[in-house]
């Protein structure tokens, strides 16, 4: 007997792209590394919280900071 496995995408995720567009509203989990069009705040898959906004921070404000 053999079992098969077969995963159903439900969800609109970006295929190729590391960086999601969230100014379309695409929200990224980092756990999955994949981003979706969904508007909950947890990832569909894992659970985890989704980002909004990207990590990166400014040269200029880490400057500041020191």
């Amino acid at each position: 007997m053999t079992t098969t496995l077969i995963e159903f995408n439900l969800f609109n995720n970006i295929v190729g792209s590391k960086s999601p567009r969230y100014s379309r509203g695409y929200k990224y989990c980092s756990r999955c590394e994949e981003a979706f069009l969904i508007n909950t705040k947890n990832c569909p898959r894992c659970g985890s919280a989704l980002r909004t906004k990207p990590r990166r921070i400014k040269k200029n404000i880490i400057e500041s900071l020191s």
